[in-house]
């Protein structure tokens, strides 16, 4: 029996997935990231000499054009503070980049301070910034997009960086996404330092953020979060393809 193989059928299918994937992000099935990291292996890497991506065998990877909706490093930074906040000395690290990744406070019953961070989607200012980077045209190949720094720490004694593609891919093959590592090996395209930048992306401290003089700890880490804003980034990019 010869099964039909519909490339332009299959990229629908997988935004399609994505696009539902999201939803339950939304809907607080966080863990849904894992599965949106399959997808973007799928759509996205190529092995050399042994598989092609979907957008490699449809034959317009070098044609895509992607948005790149990261926070810029300096003059801008995304916060959505909730109700009852105030008072409150915020100083952002200046050597510290995160950029996918809204942060958001807010109150609970008892009146202690929460932290936590979201796709920089759902930041109220966020939709004016996304309709500006639209109108600037300025749109990146698949390689500039996915090899582009979106964490990075820079000092005296630690330096992280880490880009979309070895976010993802970290994910995807080593935790949990399409495989799980008991131990983060190096074996793969990325080495140690994007290991360790990983790794340290997954603290719920990475931002370092200190309000009133102490760094506060969030109660979530920037890793699935950036990942959900990278679907984003995929579904506005590809949606103009279909």
């Amino acid at each position: 029996m010869k099964i039909e193989r519909n490339l332009e059928n299959e990229l629908k299918t997988q935004l399609k997935l994505l696009k539902a994937l999201c939803d339950n992000y939304d809907n607080g099935i966080v863990d849904s990231v894992k599965c949106i990291s399959v997808i973007w292996r799928l759509l996205f890497y190529d092995r050399q000499e042994k598989t092609e991506s979907l957008l490699a065998l449809l034959g317009i990877k070098e044609k895509v054009r992607m948005y790149d909706f990261s926070a810029p490093r300096v003059g801008f930074s995304f916060f959505n503070l909730g109700e009852r906040i105030s008072g409150l000395n915020i100083r952002h690290s200046s050597n510290i980049y995160c950029g996918l990744v809204c942060k958001d406070l807010k109150r609970d019953e008892d009146g202690k301070y929460i932290y936590s961070f979201s796709p920089l989607c759902s930041s109220p200012l966020y939709h004016d910034y996304e309709k500006s980077c639209k109108s600037q045209r300025n749109r990146k190949s698949i390689s500039e997009w996915s090899d582009a720094i979106i964490y990075e720490v820079h000092g005296d004694n630690v330096n992280f960086s880490l880009s979309r593609a070895a976010l993802l891919y970290i994910l995807c093959n080593k935790d949990g996404g399409a495989h799980f590592d008991k131990t983060f090996t190096t074996r793969g395209r990325f080495d140690h330092k994007s290991i360790a930048s990983y790794i340290a992306f997954r603290d719920d401290q990475a931002l370092h953020l200190m309000v009133n003089g102490v760094d506060v700890r969030f109660v979530n880490d920037p890793a699935y979060s950036s990942v959900r804003q990278i679907a984003h980034e995929v579904l506005a990019s590809l949606e103009e393809y279909m």
